[in-house]
């Protein structure tokens, strides 16, 4: 059997948008699995070392240290730790009226419910803070600042090439696009769209952005979901095609040529060469 630690808390009115519900650790057994299940709360499961596998709406993930992955309430899920070398993880469990509008800010929805974070070390020692207390006292309010806490290093050390635009302080204009382009990169839309559903000039507001940004609006878009793509390459089994419909592309040849002018690869050869690193 692995060897696990949970703490737990009690529900309270304190907290309506967002509240902590428990936490945890497990060093897994080779090939323990938890599901399928359903589970009617948030857990983020943050893998301090080894590998596994999540199994989430028909995709399976892949998965390793630095990585995390999101368990939606009321969504079928299944995850297992690898044979040869098992994960060790730590998890935080919550729930809230405004719980799916926090996991948009830190980049997780249920079509990408993934997490990459540029190092693990801050996360096992935030819900270690609580696992360790287990004999003290801890109020709403400590569990609470963990939780506030959590997150606010999710945003933070997020590991996207990307993110250090997302990090700056930019216009009022500039953060709406980019939270545009997080939330609605799923679907085609063009520069033109974008402009309208923000009430703003088109013109204006690409100005404004290549101002701040340095970067185009049309091509931190490309950039953005090539990102993802490789994201998806590595860690899922999806088709190319497939790949391309989930990141907006309305072909496969429009997503291939995006790829290769950015990476200067195809997604097969990206995705090959990916998964002979990892042997």
């Amino acid at each position: 059997m692995g060897r696990n630690r949970v703490v737990s808390n009690e529900r309270t009115n304190l907290f309506n948008d967002i509240h902590f519900l428990f936490a945890g650790e497990e060093y897994c057994d080779s090939g323990y699995q938890f599901g399928p299940a359903v589970r009617p709360n948030f857990i983020i499961h943050f893998i301090v070392s080894g590998k596994g596998y999540y199994q989430f709406d028909g995709q399976t993930y892949q998965l390793s240290q630095n990585q995390g992955f999101v368990i939606f309430p009321d969504k079928l899920t299944t995850y297992w730790a690898d044979e040869e070398d098992p994960w060790h993880y730590v998890w935080i469990g919550f729930t809230g009226t405004k719980s799916h509008q926090y996991m948009t800010e830190v980049g997780v929805s249920l079509e990408y419910p993934i997490i990459k974070l540029t190092h693990m070390n801050q996360f096992q020692r935030l819900i270690n803070t609580i696992l360790n207390r287990q004999d003290e006292v801890m109020t709403h309010f400590y569990f609470q600042s963990v939780l506030n806490q959590v997150f606010h290093d999710m945003r933070v050390h997020r590991d996207d090439p990307l993110h250090q635009i997302e990090n700056k302080k930019y216009s009022q204009y500039t953060h709406q696009v980019l939270h545009y382009i997080e939330n609605h990169y799923t679907h085609p839309f063009t520069v033109t769209d974008m402009a309208k559903d923000l009430f703003v000039n088109r013109c204006y507001l690409s100005r404004v952005f290549k101002e701040e940004t340095g970067m185009t609006l049309k091509d931190y878009m490309n950039h953005f979901r090539i990102t993802r793509a490789r994201d998806l390459l590595i860690i899922t089994n999806y088709s190319y095609t497939d790949i391309a419909q989930q990141l907006g592309y309305e072909s496969y040849n429009s997503f291939y040529k995006m790829f290769r002018k950015i990476t200067g690869e195809t997604p097969s050869v990206y995705r090959h060469g990916q998964h002979l690193e990892s042997l």
